[in-house]
């Protein structure tokens, strides 16, 4: 499924983005760190999801999007 695909399900709360981790597990790589939702469906929407999962570090809760 393409990030874009999930754009109606994943968004951020008025007044509160939600941080998110963009991952490429083929390069292992963070390809962005601490975006928004909005920002990560804009610049990878077309990529193909392989997971989705969160974690909590340093105080900050981040979702993390593995493509």
């Amino acid at each position: 499924m393409k990030l874009k695909d999930l754009e109606s399900i994943l968004s951020s709360e008025s007044g509160a983005i939600q941080r998110t981790i963009v991952y490429d597990l083929e390069k292992n790589d963070d390809l962005e760190c601490g975006c928004s939702i909005e920002f990560a469906v804009t610049n990878y929407g077309e990529r193909e999801v392989k997971r989705i999962g969160s974690c909590y570090e340093s105080g900050k809760d981040y979702l993390i999007i593995t493509i």
